[in-house]
């Protein structure tokens, strides 16, 4: 698996992921799962030739979405006022969160019970 945070960035997405493809292919891998991340207005990975999305939300998608939980994120830091900030977040709901994407994982197919986790470091 490959996640890709900005996939909008790609010049040549499609190129960049064959190649991808090839070498995981000579290194001795079935296939790559490419991932990209819903960000910075991409609503849709496929066009631009990804396997999945990885995102937050939890509105209903024609594609395989992974679901991502957050314990909290403010990016002023290194964004300044370009930044975002959710706030108000605590143990508990975090940890509620958490379980309900878990759960949802494991009703889902075997091959694709993955919950991301973000932000740690911001």
């Amino acid at each position: 698996m490959l996640l890709v945070y900005r996939p909008g960035a790609m010049p040549e997405p499609h190129a960049t992921i064959a190649r991808w493809r090839h070498a995981a292919r000579k290194a001795g891998l079935p296939d790559l799962h490419v991932v990209a991340a819903l960000t910075f207005g991409l609503t849709d990975p496929r066009p631009i030739g990804f396997d999945v999305e990885r995102q937050a939300a939890l509105a209903p998608r024609p594609f395989r979405v992974y679901r991502t939980a957050m314990a909290g994120w403010d990016n002023t830091a290194r964004l300044g006022g370009r930044g975002t900030v959710f706030h108000g977040a605590t143990p508990q709901s975090y940890e509620a969160w958490l379980r309900s994407l878990v759960t949802t994982a494991r009703l889902g197919h075997t091959d694709h019970r993955l919950v991301f986790v973000n932000a740690w470091n911001e």
